[in-house]
C-alpha cells in the first residue's frame, strides 16, 4: 500500500494549491466509506 516515508518527512498542508469544498468531502465520504452518508 504505497510507500514509507523518510523518517523526518513533515507535511503541512498550508503550501496546499487545491481545497475540496465541503460537498467534495461529502461525496468523497460517500464514494469510498459510507454511501449513505448525508453530512
Amino acid at each position: 500500500h504505497g510507500q514509507r516515508v523518510p523518517e523526518n518527512f513533515h507535511y503541512d498542508s498550508a503550501n496546499n494549491t487545491e481545497w475540496l469544498s465541503a460537498e467534495q468531502i461529502r461525496e468523497e465520504i460517500r464514494l469510498h466509506v459510507d454511501a449513505s452518508f448525508a453530512g
